[in-house]
């Protein structure tokens, strides 16, 4: 890991014989918001790939990328549009109809998860209001008027799992049936896979709350606006 002037980088050496092989990678992209750890992306002109280290919160330490073995000197992971799809906003393909193709445009991307992830595309409701100020909210999702299975599918997106895409990554929008754009695994596979952030959909589903409720969503529980990570007491008031 390396702190340069023109940037952060992650390099590696290999030895061989009386000489050694190195590569560097400026990290362009992080991901993950630090809970379990953090990875990285790096530009190879428009093409997306991981970097070999990772970062792991629990052992506070680093470790290999999935994929990349020890004594191999590789930058190869492809990042394709569907885990994109749960780190950030948006990013523009330059083949929109190839769910596995690492090629993005540069200058068309939004990182993080921003307002747009669960209200919709915010230009018009942006231009409106500039000259509406005083107006009711237009031109933009409001999650709560959707109905249950509606709003469900918005935490969805990233939390029941990886599954296959259907249509073209990004296309999804808000109030949309999520069926119809990603086929996902079944309760019973998603549970088996253990307690992780993307399944907890599916472990939400097997509950009694959720089960004798036909109103409960999500944030019943979860202010999406608000960081509440680790306040035990306050969700047991909810």
């Amino acid at each position: 890991m390396e702190a340069r002037d023109d940037g952060f980088l992650q390099t590696a050496v290999q030895e061989r014989f009386a000489f050694d092989r190195t590569r560097s990678e400026r990290i362009g992209i992080l991901t993950g918001s630090g809970k379990l750890g953090q990875t990285y992306l790096f530009w190879k002109e428009d093409a997306l790939f991981q970097l070999p280290i990772s970062y792991l919160t629990g052992t506070g330490g680093w470790q290999n990328s999935p994929g990349y073995m020890d004594g191999q000197l590789r930058f190869d992971r492809e990042i394709y549009p569907r885990p994109l799809e749960c780190h950030t906003t948006y990013f523009q393909t330059k083949n929109l109809e190839d769910n596995v193709d690492n090629h993005f445009f540069r200058d068309n991307f939004l990182l993080g998860v921003s307002c747009e992830k669960c209200h919709g595309p915010g230009r018009k409701h942006v231009a409106y209001h500039r000259d509406h100020p005083k107006s009711p909210a237009r031109h933009i999702v409001h999650p709560k008027t959707l109905d249950r299975d509606r709003q469900i599918d918005l935490c969805k997106q990233c939390h029941s799992g990886a599954g296959e895409p259907i249509q073209p990554s990004f296309t999804y929008r808000p109030g949309q049936r999520l069926t119809d754009y990603i086929k996902l695994d079944s309760l019973d596979e998603q549970n088996q896979i253990g307690v992780q952030s993307n399944n907890q959909l599916a472990r939400l589903a097997v509950s009694n709350c959720f089960q004798q409720s036909e109103a409960m969503t999500c944030v019943t529980c979860h202010n999406s606006h608000v960081l509440e990570r680790g306040k035990l007491s306050l969700f047991s008031r909810r």
